[in-house]
């Protein structure tokens, strides 16, 4: 008997705050789509949605990328110069033990 009276009031407390909850939440909702957004300043969704908001976004996104092109570009380059070091370095080596074969272009240049 009293087990059953305690369930009933824990039953209505239960419920009593969860309508106090849903409550709040609504209030707090309307407020927010009642007052101007702090990005925008037009009213109907305070920050949520926002389409500046995501202007902004999208144009952040963009320049990332274009500074992970960029960076990527340079890396490239500073790889091919070495490179070419290196293909420069084995030429010269090369014209070293077979000079031979780049005399007629050696007598041409001179």
């Amino acid at each position: 008997m009293v087990e059953q009276v305690h369930n009933q009031v824990l039953m209505e407390f239960r419920v009593k705050q969860r309508e106090e909850r849903y409550r709040l939440y609504r209030q707090r909702r309307v407020a927010e789509l009642r007052a101007e957004c702090f990005i925008c300043k037009t009213a109907g969704h305070w920050g949520r949605n926002c389409k500046l908001k995501k202007k902004q976004e999208e144009i952040i996104s963009k320049q990332e990328v274009s500074n992970r092109r960029e960076n990527s570009s340079n890396n490239v380059e500073k790889r091919s110069d070495s490179k070419r070091v290196k293909t420069v370095s084995k030429l010269k080596d090369f014209i070293i033990k077979y000079p031979e074969v780049f005399k007629e272009s050696n007598e041409k240049i001179k």
